[in-house]
């Protein structure tokens, strides 16, 4: 839950200058702002007005802890989160939502949050925010999270997010080749 009513100074008293984040062979190169580089009615900018209110931001690799999301959470307006918290290094998933939204907790691990959105408790559809396993060895993981979910429901289901795999290696530039049975995997799941 966010609460708000935290000073702004308070909020910005952690600042550090945007980074230049390195890109991988398969990632564009993006400049990271801090959260605090968002000026004063940003939400407001990002579309987040009470018609806009369904809206939901996932978050992958956040690097953030409760308080620091909940913090984020204000800024971007939304009421209501899903964390799972950051080791400190790597890692770290977030969902903000509004709490009008009737969401609910499904399924939460360190490589993904699954929520059921409800009408009139009746689930709607469902949305999965989710990371692939980085290391290549835990990769098959991923799959079978994804096997296991698809086997819990047959409702209107958005899988989003990093899948840490690509499905061609015609997608692949530079770097060593990627194994043809990494990617058969990701194809079949």
């Amino acid at each position: 839950m966010c609460s708000r009513g935290e000073n702004r100074l308070e909020m910005m008293a952690h600042r550090r200058p945007p980074r230049r984040r390195s890109a991988g062979p398969n990632e564009n190169h993006r400049l990271e702002l801090p959260w605090y580089a968002l000026p004063h009615g940003s939400s407001r900018a990002l579309g987040s007005t009470r018609a806009n209110q369904g809206r939901l931001i996932f978050l992958s690799e956040s690097h953030l802890n409760k308080y620091k999301a909940g913090e984020l959470c204000r800024v971007f307006d939304f009421d209501s989160m899903f964390v799972v918290e950051s080791d400190g290094r790597t890692g770290g998933l977030i969902m903000f939502y509004h709490k009008m939204n009737k969401v609910v907790l499904n399924y939460v691990s360190a490589n993904l949050i699954d929520v059921l959105f409800l009408n009139d408790n009746v689930v709607q559809w469902r949305f999965t925010g989710f990371y692939g396993h980085p290391n290549w060895r835990d990769r098959n993981l991923s799959w079978e999270d994804i096997h296991n979910l698809h086997n819990k429901g047959g409702h209107p289901w958005v899988v989003l997010g990093d899948f840490n795999e690509i499905l061609l290696s015609s997608e692949k530039e530079g770097g060593n080749a990627r194994p043809n049975a990494m990617m058969r995997e990701f194809r079949n799941c």
